[in-house]
């Protein structure tokens, strides 16, 4: 994980994230709570959280986060979710920092076992193919193309490519949107999109987003769940994958 490590204790419902930041500079971290990959609020000290918690780093030093979450009894799958410098808004791409920010932490507990996912999955808008794909889940401005970006404009459509790099079996996936750091709708009135992969390793699948109306500069990421509601037993190497963060640029 990079320079962050951290683990996750479940007691109750008191859940400590240990995040150890092991870099010489200052970092803000922000933490988001999900239930059945819906967010959920949380405490932590006794102040209450819908969306987002965040704190600063010192520079090399052991963080302690005691979160307070009323875990529902039909919850199936709670997730942890990491992010550096949630605020950071870069409009000019840079691959380095793009990277950077792609990067999300999270950690998944089962609640529950014996269980199934959605009968049906959504389909995709429609499928590419190429021989040099190496991604599983990309945000591209181009419907056949892997174009990365930093910044867009409202009302604008972008195209999330979902790839399977050699597993040679369908990848589930459950992803989630947000726009600085709250989640959002993306498909129909449905906050969390439960989709299928190809199976062949040169195939993406393409779902097109319209970007909504903003008044002020907004951070949108999307977040991908592989096998969701699944014991992983490491069967995939990253249990919570990101897309490179885009702004979308507000009408003030």
């Amino acid at each position: 994980m990079n320079d962050t490590v951290f683990e996750v204790e479940q007691e109750s419902t008191i859940v400590n994230v240990h995040i150890n930041h092991e870099v010489n500079t200052s970092r803000e971290y922000g933490i988001i709570v999900l239930q059945d990959f819906i967010q959920s609020s949380f405490q932590v000290d006794g102040v209450s959280y819908n969306n987002l918690y965040t704190f600063e780093s010192d520079p090399l030093t052991e963080n302690i986060i005691p979160l307070e979450i009323d875990i529902f009894d039909d919850s199936k799958e709670l997730i942890i979710l990491i992010i550096r410098e949630p605020h950071v808004k870069e409009k000019e791409f840079d691959l380095e920092k793009a990277v950077n920010y792609e990067l999300i932490y999270g950690k998944r507990h089962l609640l529950k076992s014996d269980l199934e996912l959605p009968s049906e999955f959504v389909e995709p808008d429609g499928y590419v193919s190429d021989e040099q794909n190496e991604i599983d889940i990309f945000l591209s401005s181009e419907k056949e193309d892997l174009q990365a970006i930093a910044s867009m404009t409202e009302n604008t459509t972008l195209y999330l490519h979902v790839g399977n790099q050699g597993l040679g079996i369908s990848v589930p996936y459950a992803i989630v949107g947000f726009m600085d750091w709250k989640q959002i709708e993306i498909e129909g009135e449905n906050s969390v999109l439960y989709i299928e992969s190809p199976v062949d390793s040169s195939d993406r699948a393409i779902y097109e987003f319209l970007i909504p109306n903003v008044e002020h500069d907004t951070n949108l990421q999307f977040v991908a769940f592989p096998f969701p509601y699944e014991n992983l037993n490491e069967r995939v190497l990253f249990p919570v994958q990101g897309t490179f963060r885009v702004v979308i640029e507000g009408k003030q």
